[in-house]
């Protein structure tokens, strides 16, 4: 096997793992204080009270630590569970 070959498909490999380990960076990870925990999630309340999904998913990655999907599926939950505003 050619040795620039080898080496190329090596990178490549080596690149492929980190993506896949790596997963959705998520959020911010800077704790959130208590106080700015409860401005955050009355912000969230609002944010799906006037039907702003993308900004509530954004504020629960934020308050919560968590992925994407795992945020959208909560804040679709969220959706189903309180009835929305005329």
């Amino acid at each position: 096997m050619n040795t620039a070959l080898f080496i190329s498909l090596a990178i490549a490999a080596l690149l492929f793992v980190l993506v896949v380990r790596s997963g959705d960076p998520g959020p911010e990870r800077s704790p959130v204080s208590p106080r700015e925990q409860a401005d955050l999630e009355v912000d969230l309340a609002r944010s799906l009270d006037e039907g702003r999904k993308i900004d509530a998913i954004k504020l629960y990655r934020r308050i919560h630590g968590v992925g994407l999907r795992e945020a959208k599926e909560a804040v679709e939950r969220l959706q189903d569970e309180v009835p929305a505003t005329p």
